[in-house]
């Protein structure tokens, strides 16, 4: 919870969105998902972390209706999870992470996003 509120405290969250709780959901913390406008972000924020061999991962991706083995009668269109699966980043996150480690990680995030030659 303490490394979720680093990267709450850095990010430039007006350059990227987070998913949202429903109340009374009890959060586990295990990932930290940001949500970038375009699929050209999320390939530029994961290309300079993985720059300085940081390796963020895609978790969502694809979206389970793309998957033929998935739906056998054919897949079916489910638009937002779709938009979402390919602009969905899950930030390095674990038990321990140094604090200096996510001020740099969030740095990098903030000046990706920040480039004028990467449309939203």
């Amino acid at each position: 919870k303490e490394v979720f509120g680093w990267y709450d405290d850095r990010l430039d969250i007006t350059k990227l969105t987070r998913p949202t709780l429903a109340p009374g959901v009890d959060y586990n913390y295990a990932y930290y998902p940001v949500v970038l406008p375009s699929e050209e972000m999320l390939f530029a924020v994961r290309d300079r972390l993985n720059q300085d061999d940081i390796f963020p991962r895609r978790y969502f991706y694809p979206s389970l209706n793309t998957l033929p083995y998935a739906h056998p009668g054919g897949v079916q269109s489910c638009p937002v999870s779709e938009s979402a699966a390919l602009r969905t980043l899950c930030l390095p996150m674990y038990p321990g992470l140094p604090e200096a480690d996510v001020a740099r990680i969030s740095e990098l995030v903030n000046e990706a996003v920040s480039h004028p030659y990467v449309s939203a």
